[in-house]
């Protein structure tokens, strides 16, 4: 009925969901760094590699106990000179 009212174009927006589901970005992205940086060729598959097996992942200590080692040090460091 409006678009008869205002002589306008009625646009059916069902189905379209807008916006950015990041909600804390402590939490919604620090921990695909890695992940992003690997697909997009900034970091190479060894230092992925090297952060992925030895389960260096951000972790925050109200979520998840933290599980560094130097492994994860030279991975996070590469990745810091790659970015």
């Amino acid at each position: 009925m409006n678009a008869q009212v205002l002589n306008q174009t009625k646009i059916n927006l069902k189905g379209i969901a807008v916006g950015n589901a990041a909600t804390n970005w402590k939490y919604d992205s620090e921990p695909t760094f890695f992940e992003v940086a690997y697909m997009h060729n900034i970091i190479s598959k060894d230092t992925y590699n090297q952060w992925r097996d030895n389960y260096c992942f951000f972790s925050h200590a109200e979520i998840l106990p933290s599980n560094w080692s130097m492994a994860c040090e030279g991975a996070l460091s590469e990745f810091y000179a790659n970015v």
